[in-house]
C-alpha cells in the first residue's frame, strides 16, 4: 500500500515539482492550493504526511498545523 502525501502549497510550479518528485518516489499525492480546500480534503482523507506552506493565500500555515494537531486530539 502506498503511502499518502498531502501537499498544500498555492504556487502552480511548486506544487507540481512536489507532486513529480514524491510520485517518482512511489507516493500517492494528493494536492491542496488552498486553506480552504485542505480543511475540507481533510474531513475526507487520511494522509500519512502533510507538507505544507506556512503563507496561503486565505491562511496561515501554523494556525492549520494547529487546527490538525486539535481534529487528531480528539
Amino acid at each position: 500500500m502506498r503511502k499518502k502525501v498531502l501537499v498544500v502549497e498555492d504556487e502552480i510550479d511548486i506544487q507540481e515539482i512536489i507532486r513529480y518528485l514524491l510520485t517518482e518516489s512511489g507516493y500517492q499525492v494528493g494536492q491542496c492550493p488552498n486553506a480552504e480546500q485542505f480543511l475540507s480534503e481533510l474531513q475526507h482523507l487520511d494522509p500519512d504526511l502533510i507538507l505544507m506552506d506556512v503563507m496561503l493565500p486565505d491562511g496561515n500555515g501554523m494556525g492549520l498545523c494547529k487546527k490538525v494537531d486539535q481534529k487528531l486530539s480528539a
